[in-house]
Parts: structure tokens; sequence; C-alpha cells
């Protein structure tokens, strides 16, 4: 009985209760051992240009069926518009015995199990309901595509097509930034960027077809590089943020620095135990920019950075910055100034750069400071001059020895201004290549080089060659403690151990 109701939703006639006039006509009576069936008019079927007059609202593709109007207990009456050329002519009811669970509560316990039967039984309002909702989420995740876009095959290609286009324009993207080189240059149409993409193209037929349309999207301007570059940046800092949150707690570390502009920028990254990985990480999350380095400004600047970053603070429990005043005075400096926010982020002075501070001052011995300022001034001039170069090189393959002592280096290096345990490599080579170096000098001498014969008499001196030797050896021996002390994974007790 109850399929025969929603059958009869698209057909008007006597079962609907609607006559011929437009009035309500009477339900057919029943009674048992008969049919209970009327003689009446015949049925009156809505058409395909009736059926779009079916009165609907926005809600109506996703339909609340507790919002349907109660006629009794037992039944819901939904209104259906019929419509003519002539415009909307009669309104019918169609009735749908439709138990509880919708609009009314359970009154009559002892049936209850009929209801769930008839309210859970294919074809009723609530599979009805339960199938356009879940279509309605699948939609709205992604995992299903809406009926626009399955009518639409051309739009599907196309979006197809754009999408792969646009992911070879992101691949291009990352793989200049994992080789540290820049997009764009002076002229575009032979920069990095493009220059990749069109060899990439050669290997894609979709991705050629389309830079070689005339289309104005393209998805390779300067402004959409920009903006896929700070997408992906976001998602990177954003997994980082995520798995520092998940975290128990995390160290802050910082340091400022002025960069080719002449800004001063400050470099934030964050160190902690990764849940996933069950290793400690230490992970970039951005640059901030500073105008002025007093330890109010780079205070605030920290904080600020962190919370827009997305850092729980709260979970903040140590900080590492260099031994500067600002940073870390015990007032007025960064990690005092923190400590008032998070009590609990304890400051520890950089051991790598305490490391680096203990060789700047043993450094400044007269015969140490001697050695390096030769070692670097002849550095240079062995570099920055052709004609001394070839000297060099010449000489250096006459002497085999040199040559396997030096790991197949043509040239002296100069010595780094910031780091000095690296400048133990710089003395290593200077070592290897002295009697190449010395014979390189003489023969500059004769030719007239004026600086030669003050170059040569320096390096042959006793304390000199004394100085080199002590030298080389004692920052040979601090090499792997510096590096140690840099690896992202390192504690302090392993540190221990190994001195």
């Amino acid at each position: 009985m109850a399929q025969k109701r929603i059958d009869s939703f698209f057909s008007v006639g006597p079962k609907t209760g609607l006559s011929e006039k437009g009035t309500d006509a009477t339900e057919p009576s029943t009674s048992p051992g008969t049919s209970g069936v009327k003689e009446g008019p015949e049925p009156m079927t809505l058409d395909k240009d009736e059926l779009v007059g079916i009165a609907y609202s926005p809600d109506d593709l996703y339909p609340d069926p507790a919002r349907l109007t109660k006629a009794s207990d037992d039944s819901i009456n939904v209104k259906v518009l019929k419509t003519t050329k002539n415009g909307p002519k009669e309104w019918a009811k169609v009735s749908v015995k439709e138990k509880t669970f919708i609009n009314t509560p359970v009154s009559k316990w002892s049936n209850l199990g009929k209801y769930i039967k008839r309210h859970t039984e294919p074809g009723s309002s609530h599979h009805s309901c339960c199938a356009s909702a879940s279509g309605f989420m699948k939609i709205i995740e992604g995992k299903q595509a809406s009926i626009t876009a399955q009518l639409s095959r051309n739009k599907v290609e196309t979006v197809a097509k754009n999408s792969q286009v646009l992911r070879s324009v992101i691949k291009v993207i990352i793989l200049c930034g994992r080789q540290n080189i820049p997009l764009r240059g002076h002229d575009d149409n032979n920069s990095n960027f493009t220059v990749l993409l069109k060899d990439k193209a050669n290997r894609d037929e979709i991705l050629k077809t389309h830079l070689s349309s005339k289309s104005k999207v393209t998805y390779t301007s300067p402004m959409i590089q920009n903006e896929l570059i700070t997408l992906l940046g976001n998602n990177i800092k954003g997994k980082i943020v995520q798995q520092c949150n998940d975290a128990i707690c995390y160290s802050f570390l910082a340091d400022e620095a002025t960069d080719a502009s002449t800004m001063e920028q400050i470099a934030m990254c964050v160190r902690y135990y990764s849940e996933t990985e069950q290793d400690v990480r230490e992970d970039f999350v951005g640059f901030v920019q500073t105008e002025s380095t007093t330890g109010e400004a780079l205070f605030n600047k920290f904080i600020e950075g962190q919370r827009d970053t997305g850092l729980d603070i709260s979970k903040m429990r140590g900080q590492r910055y260099d031994g500067a005043s600002n940073m870390s005075g015990c007032h007025r400096g960064v990690q005092a100034r923190v400590q008032q926010v998070v009590p609990q982020a304890m400051y520890v002075h950089c051991k790598a750069h305490s490391l680096n501070l203990s060789i700047v001052h043993a450094c400044k011995e007269a015969l140490v400071r001697n050695l390096l300022d030769t070692v670097q001034q002849i550095g240079f001039a062995f570099k920055y001059s052709a004609k001394r170069l070839l000297d060099f090189k010449e000489e250096l393959g006459n002497d085999p020895v040199a040559q396997e002592e030096m790991q197949k280096r043509t040239r002296l290096q100069s010595l780094c201004e910031t780091r000095w345990a690296s400048r133990a490599d710089a003395l290593y080579t200077f070592k290897a290549a002295y009697t190449s170096i010395v014979s390189a000098l003489e023969v500059l001498e004769r030719e007239g080089d004026s600086k030669a014969r003050s170059y040569r008499c320096s390096i042959l001196g006793f304390d000199f060659i004394i100085s080199l030797v002590v030298v080389e050896f004692v920052l040979q021996g601090v090499m792997p403690l510096n590096k140690l002390l840099q690896k992202q994974n390192i504690d302090l007790i392993e540190a221990a151990e190994f001195l």
C-alpha cells in the first residue's frame, strides 16, 4: 500500500485525492473482503512539462523530512503543482503513509518493531535522505564529481588538462628550489624556469600544446610563480609547525644577519623530537625582518614570528642564541624577556658559537695572527692574478707528492671570516703545497714581481713554519667537534663524551 502511495506521487486522479474540478475527492472506503475501490474518472498523469512545475525551494535539493506538513498521525502531505501552458492551475495532495521517526515520537511502543522496519525498508524517506546526504558529502569532500561536472565532459577534460599543466609548473619550481637556482633572470624567455619548463614539455604533449597555444592563461607569469612559491612554502611550514606542536616541547633558535640588500633579517628555527620519525629535528620556519637589534625589538619579533607561524609558545622549553649582550643579557636581553613570558624556556648559549669564540681568542696571539695574515695575503695574490696562478699550477704539476696531498685541488683556499674552525682546510692546503708555493714565488721574483720577494721571505721564516704546523694540527683536531656540535640530532651528553 505504501509503495502504491509513493507511485501515485507522479499521477493525479481519484487515488491522489484530486478531482477534475480541482477539489478534494473522498478517500476510497475499504472493508474486509472487498477491494474498497470506488469507481471514478480515469487517472491524470503529469507529463514532462508538468513535472517541471513541482513546487520546490532551495532546501528541496536535500530536503528535511521533518519540514513536510503533517496531515494526520499516519500521513504526510506533499504539494505538487500542476502546470500548463497558461501557468499554474491545480494543486494536488499526495498522502504518503509514513509512521514515526520523522516528525512524531513513538506513542505505541508495542508497534516499535513495525515502525523501525517500515522506517528502514528500501524506498522509505529515511533511505532517500541518507542517499542524498551521502552524495552531498562526497561532492563536498571531492570524492565524487558534481552532477554538473559529470554531465559536462568537456569541462572535466579541461580541468584535467589544466591540473596536469599546473602540476608540471609546480614540479619545475620545486626543482629550482631544491637546486638553489633562481627562477628568473634579465630575460624571462631564457630564464631557468622557462628553459626547464620547455625541456619538460618535450616529454609531455599536453604541456607542449599548452605552451604553444596563444591562450592568455599560461600559469607561467612571475606573479603566478611567486604565488605558487608562497603556497608551497606555507604548505611546508604548516607541516613543520604541525609536527612541532604535536611534540611534547621544543626549543627556539634564532640569529640575526644582514643580507645582500643590507636588510637586517632574523632566521628562526625550531628543534623538537618528531614522533613520526623517532628522531630529533631542526627545521627552519622563516625569516623576519627587523629595523632594530635591541633586546626589546628582537624579543617582539621573535614572539610575533612564532605566533604568526602557528607555534604553541607555551611548549617552548629552550632558547638558543649567540652570546651578544642584546641576546644573552640577564635583565634586558632577549632571553630574559622570553622567560618573563615562558618561565620554563631555559637559555643556552650556542655551543658551536662558543667554540668559535674560543678559537678567535686563541688566534689573537702575535705569531698566530701573523701566520693567518700572511696565508690570507698569499692566497689572494694567487687567486686574483692569472699570471701568478699559472706559475703556481706549473710548479704544482712538477710535484706529484704535493698533488696527492692536496687531493686534486689546484688552488689555495682563502680563510673564512666567520667560521674560524673551517680555516683548518685552508691551512692544510697551504702546508701541502708549501714547496710549490715557494718555487712559484721564486719564479715570480725572477720575473720582476715586486711582492713575490716579501711573500717568500715571510713564509721561509722559522716562526712561520712552526706556527703553520702547530695551528693546522690544533684546528684539525677541533674540526670534528665543531661539526658534531652542529648536527641536528646531537645532545650535550654525546658532545661531552666526545671531548
